[in-house]
């Protein structure tokens, strides 16, 4: 995936960046901000063959929204993550 790619894709909000009491997520923009970070890699996903894969027969908008707002929770959203544990999410990933 390429870098420029997603660092074109942040919107920081200049003023929010100016003031430190801001958490991350206010500065990328909050929802909106974040919500146009996580779609350019879900972009950058579609032309990735590996990666893809993992997504064929997925609503992708769907999922771009369950990402947007798992990020958010982890990076200053006052809401708390209510959806699946990702560990528990990703463990058919690991088996051997």
């Amino acid at each position: 995936m390429k870098v420029s790619l997603l660092r074109d894709s942040m919107v920081f909000d200049k003023t929010a960046a100016k003031n430190e009491d801001q958490t991350f997520f206010d500065k990328l923009g909050g929802i909106e901000g974040l919500t146009k970070v996580v779609t350019a890699v879900f972009k950058a996903i579609e032309g990735d063959l590996e990666l893809k894969k993992f997504y064929q027969g997925k609503d992708i908008e769907v999922v771009i929204k369950k990402y947007t707002y798992y990020i958010a929770s982890q990076i200053g959203h006052k809401n708390t993550w209510l959806g699946k544990d990702v560990g528990e999410l990703h463990a058919k990933f690991n088996q051997k």
